[in-house]
């Protein structure tokens, strides 16, 4: 029996309506799905790579980078501050010595991770993270706060930052954080970053306190073959004084404290031999300057200054060429050049 034609037509149109027909169905089913599990990646931007709350709360900061590896853990030694409310934490390096921080350059680090601003966001999967040099980053930071951070459920012990690849056309970088499996397409960051290596986390000045909020300045000199000197210098409220109420230069008086304020260490002693700790203690116990800084809080500083009795291993050159400082927030002493002797001479008629 033959098969007309027409019913041959019917029967190719019938199945390619039903296949259409599936077609359609299935593409619908699917976009279904997609469009339930597809994030929502203005609500990802906005967002951003963490909660800014975050920063907090931070108790030690990991930094590994082509610079080094560096521990930095937060002190509760209390700081001279600003006269805001907000008060900002001190810290300390650990490794790879133990040394006093740079607390400012610390503090700018967290504030800035509060500023970082998302462009785009993809998907962390191994093609992405290849072809944004994250498999390798540049830089990665591990943030670990005082108590266990709940983020979505979880609770993070640490918090990792990885800086990879750096878009040279818009000047963004990317980033990767263990918190979500996203890697941001960040603007040209906040601070920089990039640049964090020894010099600049620790805090090579002595007289770390802002001078700002610097109170009252009583200086105490002990030179051989020189009479004893005291000097007392009061702000009261914008004015510098003598003890008796009499007004001083105030140009001079700034210039003088920001040149004490400005002197950097050469050495900072953080790892001596018994014997060397002998000699120091020995330079310092009668201080050829004595220096005691109050802030506004009447938190006060106090610095004592000598001359090395003999030389120590730690210290190459001639022992009288150095000044050694000793502060009673740190624990560790600085060596200056003697030189600064001479600012220390400084008088009251001086500042007038």
């Amino acid at each position: 029996m033959r098969t007309s034609p027409i019913s041959k037509i019917n029967r190719s149109s019938y199945l390619l309506i039903s296949f259409t027909i599936i077609l359609i169905f299935f593409s619908l089913i699917s976009q279904y799905f997609q469009s339930a599990t597809r994030p929502n990646l203005e609500k990802i931007i906005q967002e951003g790579p963490f909660p800014t709350s975050l920063f907090e709360n931070i108790q030690q900061i990991n930094i590994s980078s082509q610079a080094g590896n560096f521990l930095l853990n937060q002190t509760r030694e209390k700081r001279a501050l600003n006269n805001s409310n907000e008060e900002d934490a001190s810290w300390e390096l650990i490794a790879p010595s133990s040394l006093p921080a740079n607390s400012t350059t610390v503090n700018e680090l967290l504030k800035a991770m509060k500023k970082i601003k998302v462009k785009k966001v993809y998907l962390a999967d191994i093609i992405n993270l290849t072809n944004f040099s994250l498999h390798n980053p540049q830089l990665t930071i591990l943030f670990r706060p005082k108590k266990a951070f709940p983020v979505k459920g979880r609770e993070l012990d640490s918090i990792s930052l990885s800086i990879g690849g750096f878009n040279s056309i818009d000047r963004s970088f990317y980033i990767l954080t263990n918190i979500k499996n996203y890697i941001y397409q960040v603007e040209e960051l906040p601070w920089p970053l990039m640049a964090l290596n020894f010099s600049s986390l620790v805090n090579s000045r002595p007289f770390s306190i802002n001078k700002d909020i610097i109170h009252s300045l009583a200086l105490q000199t002990k030179f051989p073959r020189r009479a004893s000197t005291h000097l007392q210098i009061i702000k009261d409220q914008e004015n510098w004084t003598s003890p008796s109420k009499r007004r001083l230069g105030q140009d001079k008086v700034n210039m003088f404290i920001q040149k004490i304020l400005s002197i950097k260490a050469k050495i900072i002693l953080d790892k001596l031999s018994d014997q060397s700790n002998k000699i120091i203690d020995s330079g310092l116990r009668n201080p050829m300057v004595s220096l005691t800084l109050r802030d506004t809080n009447n938190n006060k500083i106090q610095y004592k200054m000598g001359l090395l009795q003999k030389k120590i291993p730690e210290i190459k050159g001639n022992p009288k060429s150095f000044l050694l400082i000793k502060a009673s927030n740190h624990q560790f002493s600085y060596v200056i050049d003697s030189g600064y002797l001479n600012l220390f001479k400084t008088t009251e008629r001086n500042l007038r």
